[in-house]
């Protein structure tokens, strides 16, 4: 069973993404995303790239169909998509990677809601960098004070 990372990814291509061409180190395709109760669909080209056993995405030609680079809507500077806190770490199973394919196909569809409310869903966020660590245990400590929906509202600018 490989453990390469990229060959897991490889591997668990789900059915709303057409690889086109796939190298030792990445993997450029297309994802169309069917979107419920709204019109059209969500539809990118996308480029994987592996390095240092670590996955991360962009669009092949990044700034096409999203912003080159936008903290707010989790595009960084790089033009590299923020999926989830350390996502592109850790792929070293098949599961591992499926749940990866999860996560960029929920950040797609973000993007969506993004666009037009030019706001990403605070309940869908994650602070950047190593504030994210920080961030996930304060709604953790919120949720054992039973203090979330409060939690919730100040992250959206209530006192």
């Amino acid at each position: 069973m490989p453990t390469d990372p990229l060959e897991l990814i490889c591997q668990t291509i789900p059915a709303w993404f057409s690889a086109h061409q796939t190298t030792a180190n990445k993997l450029e395709g297309a994802g169309k995303i069917a979107v419920a109760f709204g019109a059209g669909d969500v539809a990118v080209e996308l480029l994987i790239h592996s390095s240092s056993g670590k996955i991360s995405v962009s669009e092949l030609s990044v700034g096409t169909l999203f912003p080159a680079r936008c903290s707010e809507r989790h595009v960084q500077w790089d033009g590299t998509f923020c999926i989830g806190y350390q996502a592109g770490g850790g792929i070293s199973t098949l599961d591992a990677a499926t749940v990866w394919w999860g996560l960029l196909e929920q950040f797609l569809r973000l993007q969506r809601v993004a666009s037009r409310t030019r706001r990403w869903p605070v309940r869908q966020a994650v602070a950047h960098g190593a504030a994210g660590a920080h961030h996930l245990a304060a709604l953790q400590a919120a949720r054992e004070l039973g203090l979330e929906e409060e939690y919730y509202r100040m992250l959206e600018g209530e006192p």
